[in-house]
């Protein structure tokens, strides 16, 4: 008698390739006949097992169709929110360069004598005006008519020129 039939030839013959030598020997070897039959079962069980699991009712797949295309639209929409928030922190990172980069303004120490020195250049600016600061409005006014009278007194010696040449 010959070699039992290793796994292979016992797959083969179950799926259909039946050679000389395996069927010579399967007629005589209880044991291969079994495994035969043992892996038969087993290739059945499991097609009876997907075959129930795939069959589903319309609505179980209708669920599932949504769940991927929900799924599908949130992995479009991650990559989005993440150039989103890293435009944001690049911006919020430039302003805080820009913020910590600007000048500050140096405060300056008021000493008595620096005091005294502002004070006696305040005086002195106001000594200087030829009207008070509180007289501005009426200087401003002052002048607006003095140049409104220089333009009318030009007018009106220019409307004397023009009287005379046409005598």
């Amino acid at each position: 008698m010959t070699a039992h039939l290793n796994d292979e030839r016992l797959a083969q013959w179950v799926l259909g390739d039946h050679d000389a030598d395996a069927a010579h020997h399967l007629a005589h070897c209880d044991a291969c006949r079994a495994s035969v039959v043992e892996v038969g079962t087993y290739i059945g069980n499991y097609r009876d097992a997907v075959l129930s699991g795939s069959d589903r009712a319309q609505i179980f797949w209708a669920k599932q169709r949504r769940a991927v295309h929900e799924r599908l639209r949130e992995r479009r929409l991650i990559p989005v929110l993440r150039w989103a928030y890293a435009a944001t922190m690049v911006l919020v990172l430039c302003a805080a360069f820009l913020v910590t980069r600007m000048p500050r303004p140096q405060r300056q120490v008021v000493t008595p004598d620096s005091a005294d020195d502002v004070l006696l250049q305040q005086i002195e600016n106001d000594v200087a005006r030829e009207y008070p600061i509180a007289l501005a409005p009426a200087a401003l006014i002052a002048e607006e008519r003095d140049s409104a009278l220089a333009t009318d007194g030009e007018t009106s010696s220019n409307h004397a020129i023009h009287k005379e040449q046409n005598r």
